[in-house]
């Protein structure tokens, strides 16, 4: 059985007690853009520690580039490859659905060798290219660019083709099972998991467990269009300023206050945004307290 010393409120008559889970995207969120430091964001970060409140990484990362990570954050689980794949908290049970984890690479490429030359002559993906090319494509060091073609579940690619040609190929790939994902440098296809549905799974599963008696309270933070889908699917959500390239379009539940933006960027928003969490979190705790006790 899992604990959580001090995270979890008191249950009420009619609700039972609620554990924060802080669902959080790297790059640009918990980690700086420039450095890939989360010094800044050091205070929340043990004030997450010191409640036991579990931290689930969430990224476009490979499993292999998020494990030392994780170690280094002390998270408790990572939801990787935009959703491809979830490493469950220990002592968690996967959902029995036979969908633990996406659709396997190799797939995607027989896929993507099975296109038209026409299409195929405009698509280069990390598995078209060795280390030093990945390394070249990214900006990434050659050793970093070994763990990012580490692929279980997703292939990034570059694109030469016309827009025309780039929807013909979501179609296709739609027709298969797959997704194409628009980016900037890179689109993407994959599987149909994303960070949302790994995030309901996840809150789910710590729901179900055997012994205790809780509901999720999910808080997500990100900084890019693809976190969109994660920030709505959670109770709270944090878009974190993001100076240096496509931030995420506004929100429905911006309107009511459930997503707000933070005034920093980087690992100094998300520091920002998870102390404003759990303000929330204690306010909300002494309020159903009260009703309980009413």
């Amino acid at each position: 059985m899992l604990h959580y010393p001090g995270s979890m409120d008191q249950p009420t008559k009619s609700d039972p007690a609620l554990l924060p889970l802080v669902f959080s995207d790297l790059d640009g969120t918990l980690l700086d853009h420039d450095d890939y430091s989360f010094s800044a964001a050091l205070k929340a970060l043990q004030r997450l520690q010191e409640r036991g409140i579990p931290l689930i990484l969430a990224s476009s990362k490979t499993r292999a580039e998020m494990r030392p990570i994780g170690r280094q954050l002390q998270a408790a689980g990572l939801i990787f490859e935009n959703g491809g794949g979830v490493e469950w908290p220990h002592g968690l049970q996967p959902p029995a659905t036979g969908a633990e984890q996406g659709l396997p690479y190799t797939v995607i490429r027989r896929f993507i060798a099975a296109l038209p030359k026409h299409l195929r002559q405009n698509l280069t993906g990390f598995g078209d290219m060795d280390e030093a090319g990945v390394a070249a494509a990214t900006g990434l060091p050659v050793a970093a660019a070994r763990l990012a073609r580490q692929r279980e579940f997703s292939e990034p690619f570059s694109w030469t083709g016309t827009v025309v040609q780039l929807d013909d190929l979501a179609r296709r790939a739609r027709a298969a099972g797959l997704r194409l994902v628009r980016g900037g440098r890179f689109n993407t296809l994959c599987g149909q998991d994303d960070k949302a549905s790994r995030l309901r799974e996840v809150c789910n599963a710590y729901a179900g467990q055997a012994g205790v008696s809780c509901r999720p309270w999910s808080i997500a933070l990100g900084d890019a269009p693809n976190d969109a889908a994660m920030l709505e699917a959670a109770d709270r959500g944090f878009i974190i300023a993001n100076p240096h390239g496509a931030t995420v379009p506004t929100l429905n539940a911006e309107a009511s206050g459930r997503i707000t933006r933070s005034h920093a960027a980087g690992p100094d928003g998300w520091n920002e945004s998870i102390l404003t969490a759990l303000e929330e979190f204690d306010t909300m705790t002494r309020e159903r307290q009260r009703s309980a006790n009413g």
